[in-house]
């Protein structure tokens, strides 16, 4: 059992050290450290105006942010895709 945590270890690594992610986690916090963009998005969540949702859809920065997101959840469907296809193998008794 130990193995097993140790490979899950290893592939949370991974993960962090992919590319996408540490780009992710840059532009994540490229934004946060932008404080007329936070203030922006949470006028948005408290008034929800079309105005300004425009304009956090037509920020650049955000529009980075959702486009590796989309990328890194890409690469998680995969993920799961092959974990499927492993438990079909190997006839995993996880279901």
């Amino acid at each position: 059992m130990n193995n097993l945590y140790e490979l899950i270890n290893k592939f949370i690594e991974s993960i962090d050290n992919e590319e996408t992610v540490k780009e992710l986690k840059d532009s994540y916090n490229k934004i946060k450290n932008n404080k007329e963009l936070v203030e922006k998005i949470k006028k948005y969540n408290e008034t929800y105006d079309e105005k300004i949702r425009e304009e956090l859809i037509n920020n650049e920065d955000i529009r980075n942010a959702k486009h590796l997101e989309a990328i890194l959840n890409y690469m998680i469907l995969d993920i799961n895709k092959e974990l499927k296809e492993i438990s079909k193998k190997d006839g995993c008794r996880w279901k």
